[in-house]
């Protein structure tokens, strides 16, 4: 007797604790933060928690009078059948379907769907989760690419028609260079001729020649000497990038000094270099042209007797900046896109014996090498003309 007590103690305890586990398990699928359906073979919802609820707006009364079609417009009456079939071989499924809200709107959802067994009947565990944000965001991330994707094919058509229009560019700037060169060197003949005949003119026939005769013939060869000039200048520039010197070591005030030597100035001008004028590898050639071109120029528009020039330089890491200053007339700022143009000066060229060909000269040759020029002037401030030489560039790259 004390034995069968004892078993039936066992077992009371034994229920007790099945019963608080099956309380637990009920209050954890109740307040779960996912959606439970519990659903069986005939697609009829047999128990749902408050998520479900939550998430679908309908009552849970409501919803247990429900079939998965009345939620699931993917899930037909004859689709299911299919679609039980295939839960109850693999057990578990996962997939995203849409579900009906009560207010009539479409919500996206995942799914995962579990096959169980009770007392030889078939159940549906669903667990059902909104997936609403990750699809909006998934749609603007879609959207987003498709809109980077269109823009790159953009900017690939636009530099695609950039490259088109550079090779052009090239193209047209090699046959002008080739045409300049041509033109330059083609004229200078005729020109020597000419030049020749003047001088031969004026040397038989100067006793015989009026003042006014022969100040017309000093006039004709000042206007043949500078056609002479603007055909060398011309054909300078044509030669730019073309035919260089092969770089080497360089010293900027050797450079400086030689230019200063052969420029003949006056004795009011006054030019300053600093001592410690830096070594630089560079095509002598180059190098030697800009200088003197800058000098030159300085010399024929300063505009003063007693003009004052200042060479300055400063190290900029891979680049050196040389600056060319004068204290001369200066020129207005709307012209200094001008000056550096072809044939193009704010004097007569006749009047200064300047071709119009000194600056652009050096902005073309500056900007070969890798450099940048630039103008600071205002009338009656001086002119001052700034340039930036890379310290070395490789021989292959000129």
């Amino acid at each position: 007797m004390e034995e069968r007590t004892a078993e039936l103690k066992k077992e009371r305890q034994a229920a007790l604790i099945l019963a608080r586990e099956n309380e637990l398990m009920s209050f954890a699928v109740e307040n779960a933060s996912v959606a439970f359906f519990l659903i069986d073979e005939n697609a009829q919802v047999l128990r749902v928690n408050a998520s479900a609820s939550e998430q679908t707006g309908f009552t849970k009364e409501e919803l247990v009078k429900m079939g998965v079609a009345d939620l699931d417009p993917d899930f037909p009456e004859e689709a299911w059948p299919q679609h039980w079939k295939e839960l109850k071989e693999k057990k578990l499924l996962r997939f995203e379907t849409i579900h009906r809200h009560k207010d009539g709107k479409i919500v996206p959802k995942e799914v995962e769907a579990n096959y169980v067994e009770f007392e030889g009947k078939g159940y549906n565990f669903g667990f059902v989760r909104d997936i609403s944000d990750r699809k909006e965001w998934a749609n603007k991330k879609e959207k987003l690419q498709e809109e980077l994707e269109k823009q790159v094919e953009q900017q690939n058509q636009i530099m695609g028609a950039l490259k088109k229009a550079n090779q052009e560019l090239s193209r047209s700037n090699e046959e002008l260079d080739k045409f300049a060169f041509a033109a330059s060197h083609d004229l200078k003949s005729p020109l020597f001729a000419i030049h020749n005949l003047v001088d031969m003119i004026e040397e038989d026939a100067s006793d015989s020649l009026t003042v006014s005769a022969m100040g017309a013939f000093k006039k004709l060869q000042r206007r043949v000497q500078y056609m002479e000039d603007l055909l060398e200048s011309l054909l300078t520039y044509s030669r730019v990038g073309n035919v260089e010197d092969i770089p080497s070591d360089q010293s900027t005030q050797e450079l400086l000094e030689s230019i200063i030597n052969l420029a003949g100035m006056p004795l009011e001008v006054k030019i300053d270099i600093p001592h410690d004028m830096p070594r630089l590898t560079a095509p002598r050639g180059a190098l030697l042209r800009v200088f003197h071109n800058l000098i030159s120029n300085s010399l024929k528009h300063g505009g003063r007797a007693d003009l004052h020039l200042k060479v300055r330089w400063q190290d900029l890491g891979d680049d050196l900046e040389f600056t060319i200053s004068d204290n001369g007339v200066g020129i207005d700022p709307q012209h200094h896109e001008r000056v550096f143009e072809m044939f193009k000066t704010l004097q007569p060229s006749h009047d200064t014996g300047s071709s119009g060909m000194g600056l652009a000269l050096v902005k073309k040759t500056v900007f070969h090498f890798g450099g940048k020029i630039r103008l600071d002037s205002n009338p009656g401030e001086g002119t001052s003309v700034s340039f930036t030489w890379p310290k070395y560039k490789p021989t292959q790259d000129l």
